[in-house]
This record gives C-alpha cells, structure tokens and sequence, in this order.
C-alpha cells in the first residue's frame, strides 16, 4: 500500500532549524528554500540543505523541498546531488 503522508511540517532551510526538523512526529518534513529564505541567502541555504541531507539523519518521516517556481530548473538541478535523500518537490 502507498504511504500517504498526513501531517506536515514546514522547516526553513536554516542549519539550526533544519537540525531539529526530525525530532518531531510529523509524517513528513517540508524543508522551505522560498518565502522563509531571504533571495540573497537561497543559493547558500540549498548548498547547506545539501550538506545536511548527505549527512543522511536518521529518520522515518518523508522528505520534500520546496522551492521558488522563478529558479526551479536551477535549483532542482543543484539539489540532484542530494536526489536519493528527497521524496519530492513542492512549489
């Protein structure tokens, strides 16, 4: 049967926040690189969202990314090398 994620938590791509995402019992973590990030600081704030997937936390919850539709092709192709440790996108 395919999981269906119920609960939801949005977490900015900021290394101590993102440190904390999966302490909580939500069914999937959101990690956000568009309205919480400042423009100046996305690129910067993808580069360290990367760092800390590879890192490979240990954890059940599902793992999405939401990004700014205005850069996608870019920002999805900076996030492949993270690919295995994502299970998708929202934009």
């Amino acid at each position: 049967m395919m999981r269906r994620d119920a609960s939801f938590l949005f977490v900015p791509a900021v290394r101590h926040m993102m440190e904390k995402a999966f302490r909580y019992p939500a069914d999937a973590i959101i990690f956000d690189v568009e309205d919480s990030i400042k423009p100046s600081e996305k690129e910067a704030a993808l580069d360290n969202l990367i760092a800390f997937l590879l890192q490979e936390p240990e954890h059940t919850q599902s793992v999405y990314v939401r990004l700014n539709a205005e850069n996608l092709e870019r920002e999805i192709e900076t996030l492949k090398s993270a690919d295995e440790h994502i299970d998708g996108i929202v934009i």
